[in-house]
């Protein structure tokens, strides 16, 4: 192998293992990441893994392109009505049953837009059951709306 392919070869390299190696935890590691500019404000680094999409679109474009010859445009036909199939048949009915109603926040943005500003933050808040315990609903951020800053906000990782 010559120069010129080894230096793409080991950046390619280094690219594909930033992900294992940001994913790793040991406590010493941890605290240097921490200090990293870019990377100490991430909470989630498994996002991360986002860097092998264009790789397996590429590898698997290759091996298409190698090993299929004369089937290629069947095979071809059948991914992309597989693709269709699978989108026909997924149950969509969580839409309709979705627990959360965005109208308190629908209502605030438009108040926003009237008046040019959103309201100010005066307070944090916190939802409370009748008897005082702490809870965590869906609609948690909602009170933002109202002028407060939820203590703890609803912010799902992964959907």
């Amino acid at each position: 192998m010559n120069r010129s392919h080894a230096i793409p070869l080991v950046l390619t390299g280094m690219i594909l293992l930033m992900p294992i190696v940001l994913n790793t935890y040991s406590p010493d590691w941890n605290a240097l990441l921490k200090q990293i500019p870019l990377i100490k404000s991430n909470s989630t680094l498994i996002r991360w893994f986002i860097i092998y999409i264009p790789f397996f679109a590429l590898g698997s474009v290759i091996a298409y392109e190698r090993t299929m010859g004369s089937t290629r445009t069947s095979v071809a036909i059948v991914a992309v009505a597989l693709v269709v199939a699978i989108n026909l048949m997924q149950d969509r009915r969580s839409y309709t049953r979705e627990p959360y109603n965005p109208e308190p926040i629908s209502q605030a943005y438009r108040e926003a837009q009237s008046r040019g500003v959103p309201p100010p933050v005066r307070n944090i808040g916190v939802y409370r059951t009748a008897d005082g315990a702490v809870v965590h609903p869906i609609y948690g951020n909602d009170a933002l709306g109202q002028g407060y800053s939820p203590l703890y906000c609803y912010s799902p990782a992964f959907g």
